[in-house]
């Protein structure tokens, strides 16, 4: 058999002459070059540093009211989506305060709070609470996503306040000049505030109602001219902090009485 038959064989029994292979050998060569700049959701973003490609990250609280003590957590650190290798997660908790004017952009890095939980402390309240994630890929980098959501830590008021001064039954001569004192501790420690309540010939709530001061962070001074000579006076005292006006504690159980002009040393009532 001839060459030019043997090839009229083959090309017969393909079904296919050899001009025809050719064609069909560039429209493949074709297809598999665009399939490689088509999208595909494994490769039209790698390589490239971690990305969130799910849902964002998320703080829960455990108690849900995250008040001092309670644990926050993420419910969940985010769908992120890693290229490389080596992949692991950093953690940074923030602090800032809304009531003052501040914000995320203003938050200042908790010391030591690196883990994935943190523990509510008294510093945080009245403040916000949130972290930061760091995704760390070793090949293509590191990215930074701060979590969707505040933990909002409620403020508390501070503790009824201790009467100081003057003690139950201390007797004045007219022009003493008479400093109510009174002191009391906030766990979140802002500065305490008092309103003190002063009451003539009576206790709270049989005594007149003397005034209420406004509220000033120390004692008070009586203007000489609330306590003229011949009465009996009970004094009590609420504290409040610096984040609100509103939160005020509850008034001393204490209520303590002191005399103007009355013989030295007088007890005019023990303290109630």
């Amino acid at each position: 058999m001839s060459d030019a038959t043997r090839r009229r064989a083959i090309s017969n029994s393909t079904g296919c002459s050899p001009s025809h292979r050719l064609r069909l050998a560039r429209t493949l060569l074709a297809l598999i070059s665009l399939s490689l700049f088509l999208p595909t959701t494994a490769s039209a973003a790698c390589p490239s540093p971690p990305f969130i490609s799910g849902a964002p990250p998320e703080i829960g609280s455990n108690p849900g009211n995250a008040d001092v003590g309670a644990t926050l957590f993420l419910i969940n650190p985010g769908g992120w989506t890693l290229c490389g290798t080596n992949n692991g997660f950093e953690y940074q908790w923030y602090r800032y305060a809304p009531a003052r004017g501040e914000s995320r952009a203003t938050a200042g890095a908790i010391n030591g709070a690196t883990s994935p939980t943190y523990v509510v402390t008294p510093q945080d309240e009245g403040n916000s609470v949130f972290v930061e994630l760091k995704a760390i890929d070793n090949v293509y980098g590191s990215t930074v996503e701060d979590a969707i959501n505040d933990a909002p830590i409620p403020n508390q008021p501070p503790n009824p306040p201790d009467l100081a001064s003057p003690a139950t039954g201390t007797g004045f001569f007219s022009g003493t000049p008479i400093t109510l004192s009174a002191a009391a501790g906030d766990e979140g420690g802002d500065t305490v505030f008092y309103k003190y309540y002063l009451y003539q010939d009576g206790p709270p709530g049989q005594g007149t109602l003397v005034t209420i001061t406004a509220p000033i962070p120390g004692p008070w001074t009586i203007p000489s001219n609330l306590i003229p000579d011949g009465h009996t006076y009970w004094w009590t005292a609420q504290s409040l902090d610096t984040q609100s006006t509103n939160f005020l504690s509850t008034v001393s159980t204490k209520a303590w009485a002191f005399g103007m002009n009355f013989p030295f040393p007088a007890r005019p009532m023990p303290e109630s």
